[in-house]
């Protein structure tokens, strides 16, 4: 598994989580799809620093991973989080929607 794998599928996950069990979650159900959308982007900007982090800390250099802790790194970890947000997106628009009772 390399980098770009990880943080697609984990963008996928949350999606994925969100959409199928928003019973947990029932404030996210009741926002609006701009708003569920932002919190998701969020969520991804936070998972892809995680794994900036992550190589930058060295734990992931047995995995030979071509992220590195540099300026290429940094400019190749934007492109990751943009090609994250559309994945997350994207399972977002595709996945079903749990039913969850709505606020008036």
């Amino acid at each position: 598994m390399n980098v770009e794998v990880l943080l697609a599928g984990g963008a996928a996950l949350l999606s994925l989580v969100f959409n199928l069990f928003p019973s947990s979650e029932s404030w996210f159900a009741n926002l609006p799809t701009l708003g569920k959308r932002g919190i998701m982007a969020l969520l991804v900007l936070g998972w892809t620093l995680f794994i900036y982090g992550m190589a930058c800390a060295g734990t992931l250099e047995s995995l030979n991973w071509s992220l590195t802790c540099d300026a290429a790194g940094g400019s190749k970890l934007i492109g990751l989080f943009f090609a994250a947000v559309g994945v997350n997106q994207f399972t977002f628009g595709i996945t079903p929607k749990a039913v969850v009772k709505r606020d008036k």
